[in-house]
């Protein structure tokens, strides 16, 4: 109930509980579900891969003759379909599982056996651990992106660039209905943030469009909206010199 009508912001469980408590509202049946959304395919492996960020909830509800899944969850806070990791990734998540699948070996050896394939295993850990320290140089954008999770970092900066002031998005307001806010009151570029508003929720919650492309316009958008004339003051200031 308090996400429904006051915090309007939360995880998967949130969402599909509230769900389920409207569908049973108006009588029909429904279950909260817990498991994983699996669609990362390593081709270095030639498996899925199953990670504990891909734990989810969502809901089913009984349509008369059968139980049919429903998913209120925003699509980008889930995983996009059909993703393929990256190579590097595949990399990291095969040298894992072989290391775990080595260590298990290892369990039913002999000692004579073991201390020959402690060459072997050092090198790999040497491997892993230098895969690992280069995946942290990958730009964080790109990490992000890999990932499919959480609000893109250039709408967090467009935000930003219009906090504190008369135009600052309310918490829970829905990001066309704060594009059409701004485009009254903005003029110079309120048509784009409405244009870009419109794009990014077809992204944060239909995964469409190219993620990369709209991450750099937002940027750019951000930085034009610091320093356009027609900003509104901030609201702390505009008070002191009231």
């Amino acid at each position: 109930i308090d996400f429904l009508l006051h915090t309007k912001r939360g995880h998967c469980e949130y969402f599909a509980s509230a769900l389920a408590l409207l569908a049973r509202s108006i009588g029909i049946p429904s279950r909260v579900v817990a498991g994983y959304t699996v669609s990362e395919f390593s081709d270095v492996g030639g498996y899925y891969l199953v990670r504990e960020r891909n734990a989810h909830s969502w809901v089913e509800a009984w349509t008369g003759d059968h139980w049919e899944t429903f998913d209120a969850t925003p699509s980008s806070e889930i995983f996009p379909a059909d993703r393929r990791t990256s190579w590097l990734g595949g990399v990291v998540d095969w040298l894992g599982a072989s290391w775990s699948r080595f260590m298990d070996w290892l369990l039913e050896r002999e000692l004579s056996e073991v201390l020959s394939a402690l060459g072997a295993a050092v090198m790999l850990l040497i491997l892993v651990r230098f895969i690992r320290f280069r995946r942290r140089s990958v730009d964080p954008l790109q990490r992000q992106l890999d990932d499919g999770v959480g609000p893109l970092p250039g709408w967090v900066a467009l935000e930003r660039s219009l906090k504190g002031s008369s135009l600052e998005r309310y918490p829970a307001e829905t990001p066309e209905a704060w594009g059409k806010r701004v485009l009254s009151t903005l003029p110079s570029l309120g048509g784009e943030i409405s244009q870009l508003a419109r794009e990014y929720s077809a992204y944060r919650y239909g995964a469409e469009g190219d993620p990369a492309d709209l991450e750099r316009r937002l940027r750019e958008l951000a930085l034009r909206v610091k320093r356009a004339p027609d900003r509104p003051h901030d609201s702390a200031a505009a008070s002191v010199a009231n």
